[in-house]
């Protein structure tokens, strides 16, 4: 019995702690996008890759800011550390399933797509992270831009779709992904503000930029009015409304599982959708 509740516990650190939360939010965009935006199918194998692309991105991650993790993080640090040497081979494992998984599927373009997210994905810990010293909330913007894209990841695979519907969604989920990472950056202010990262928080202080991310929300409703199926768009955004709050909230008296689910609130979509199918 206490081998079980190891186990258990280790595979819920795991799943917390090590990028599974964001990596099947990914998927949950390019499911949506399918269901709701192009109105075919999913193909639950290309859902896989999605989630084998963002892991391996954010099992790398991880690693390369393990140091870090001491200072803002103490949790994930040890739980991390307790397989830090087999990082290589998990890492090597994800990456050749990933792409025999893309072998079989022989599309030229996805290929190039995911060989593309990989390469950003592998390059911002390297390098475009310290770009953030620099530029103003580049981090937020870099992060939001790539889960944008996931929206047109359908496109791949169908002929005909409305490109305005395709358009106005991959807005949305960067407007939301970028409210996340702001809300994320709370909870990375020591480091960051050690490292000299322009985040809002830095910026602006942590009650002014509460205030902006609540000004976020209020203004995500005018999504509603440039879709072209509203009543989706409603009933997504509304959901988003009431998740968002929730993290404010939390974010605001350093609750952590605000910042979960500021990390993996695009699985609701999932819920979404089925409620939108009832």
């Amino acid at each position: 019995m206490q081998r079980i509740r190891k186990i258990v516990f280790f595979l819920a650190n795991e799943f917390v702690y090590n990028g599974h939360l964001q990596s099947i939010s990914a998927s949950s965009v390019v499911y949506f996008s399918y269901i709701f935006i192009f109105q075919q199918s999913v193909n639950y194998d290309i859902l896989f890759v999605i989630y084998l692309l963002f892991e391996s991105i954010f099992l790398f991650d991880r690693f390369k800011d393990i140091e870090i993790d001491k200072s803002t993080n103490m949790e994930r640090f040890r739980h991390i550390s307790r397989y830090r040497e087999k990082t290589n081979i998990i890492l090597i494992s994800f990456l050749f399933l990933l792409f025999s998984i893309l072998i079989i599927k022989n599309n030229f373009w996805f290929t190039i797509y995911i060989a593309g997210v990989i390469i950003l994905g592998f390059l911002y810990p390297v390098y475009f992270k310290k770009v953030t010293s620099k530029i103003y909330f580049f981090k937020n913007f870099y992060v939001s831009s790539v889960y944008a894209t996931l929206a047109f990841v359908p496109a791949i695979f169908v002929g005909d779709f409305n490109e305005h519907s395709v358009f106005v969604f991959s807005l949305y989920v960067f407007y939301e992904m970028f409210f996340s990472q702001m809300c994320l950056d709370f909870k990375d202010i020591k480091t960051d503000e050690e490292r000299s990262l322009k985040t809002l928080p830095i910026v602006f202080g942590k009650k002014n930029a509460l205030y902006f991310l609540f000004l976020l929300v209020y203004l995500s409703p005018i999504f509603i009015y440039f879709a072209d199926d509203s009543i989706v768009m409603t009933k997504l955004v509304i959901s988003m409304v009431v998740t968002n709050i929730m993290i404010l909230v939390m974010v605001k008296k350093n609750i952590l599982y605000g910042y979960f689910l500021a990390a993996g609130k695009f699985i609701l979509w999932y819920l979404v959708a089925l409620a939108l199918n009832i």
